[in-house]
């Protein structure tokens, strides 16, 4: 399976990893993901689709399609530590560590060299002195890198000040989700952003308004799915620019659902007879992730069933519809006289239920 790790810089999102027999990189969240073998010849373009709903999906892209362009390596080289570095002719450069995972990503607007790590000041810290083909020269400091300390959710309706004691597990979904972080030492700005458990990016990047919280309040969640908040810090550089932190990730969280969906039902006439053969069900139904089925059932009034009126499956978030009962049973015979029941049932995405009843009267 892929290893998958990111670092973001600006809006543009680099990925990279490495598996056993291949190396895999893309420029951006939106541009193929390329793999190449271990000398950086090109073997395969995959385009990923991200969604909440989804997930992750990968459709494989041909090599001989002119309108597809991939990142040219132009440097591949092992570490000491067994990581690895990539550059790119279009400025992209990675460092991944022994285990394939990226643990530094930078593009740059020309192609980079190799870069030169040690601990020039004295400082006890690596730094990274990178040269670009446009002649520019960058030095950046390790501890501008480190990113914040702890993340961690809560849910905003109980816990508005997000103190680390309110940490969650659990969150039902159509909450916003609030989101605490300790402070970085000279951190000039936050962002936030929501991830699948394992990582892959379901929102773009927002920027905090605090410096130790924020709020996440136009997400949608998945019932059952578990989702994670990333959280990186950024200062400013010598050329005025931002430099991001390596982002921080929470525990985690699992999505709830427990509300069912809201019904209604009325009808043309509660009494069937021969002046009225026919009553008109209205019926309509609202779920805030969802619906999945709905169904509508005549049954005497001791609970014994009659017939079913209508049934049908459904994804959309609210149903208006409109049915008609003409006294008659499941096998097309005229019903007797008598009191019956006529239940509106709805089931949700995340399978919560709720029906209506109401009486009904037939006559000779």
């Amino acid at each position: 399976s892929l290893q998958r790790s990111s670092v973001l810089v600006g809006k543009t999102s680099l990925w990279a990893a490495v598996t056993d027999d291949a190396v895999w990189i893309t420029l951006g969240l939106s541009l193929p993901l390329a793999e190449y073998d271990d000398l950086g010849q090109l073997k395969s373009l995959r385009q990923l689709n991200l969604s909440e709903q989804n997930g992750i999906s990968v459709d494989l892209l041909s090599l001989d399609d002119p309108l597809v362009t991939s990142p040219e390596i132009t440097n591949l080289t092992e570490t000491d530590d067994g990581g690895l570095i990539a550059t790119t002719r279009e400025g992209g450069l990675f460092v991944l560590d022994s285990q394939g995972s990226l643990i530094w990503g930078e593009r740059f607007s020309a192609a980079p060299n190799l870069p030169l790590f040690d601990d020039w000041d004295r400082d006890g810290e690596v730094e990274r002195l990178v040269s670009t083909s446009d002649g520019l020269l960058r030095f950046y400091d390790q501890q501008n890198f480190r990113g914040v300390n702890a993340v961690w959710e809560a849910d905003c309706n109980l816990a508005p000040t997000c103190e680390t004691s309110e940490d969650i597990d659990t969150l039902e979904v159509g909450r916003p989700i609030c989101v605490g972080w300790t402070p970085l030492e000279g951190g000039e700005g936050y962002e936030v952003q929501l991830q699948t458990q394992s990582g892959t990016p379901l929102s773009t990047w927002q920027e905090a308004a605090n410096t130790d919280h924020g709020i996440l309040s136009t997400v949608e969640l998945t019932p059952g799915n578990r989702y994670r908040i990333a959280v990186r810090a950024w200062l400013t550089d010598d050329e005025g620019g931002r430099r991001y932190t390596q982002p921080n990730q929470s525990d985690g969280f699992l999505a709830l659902d427990d509300q069912p969906p809201v019904l209604s039902m009325s009808t043309s006439s509660d009494n069937l007879n021969s002046q009225n053969p026919e009553i008109t069900f209205i019926l309509s139904a609202e779920d805030r992730i969802g619906l999945s089925g709905w169904y509508l059932a005549i049954y005497t009034a001791t609970g014994i069933y009659v017939n079913t009126i209508g049934v049908s499956s459904t994804s959309a978030r609210t149903l208006n519809i409109m049915e008609r009962w003409n006294g008659k049973d499941r096998n097309g015979r005229p019903v007797p006289p008598g009191q019956y029941l006529a239940i509106f049932g709805v089931t949700d995405l995340a399978g919560n239920r709720a029906n209506v009843e109401r009486e009904l009267s037939v006559f000779e």
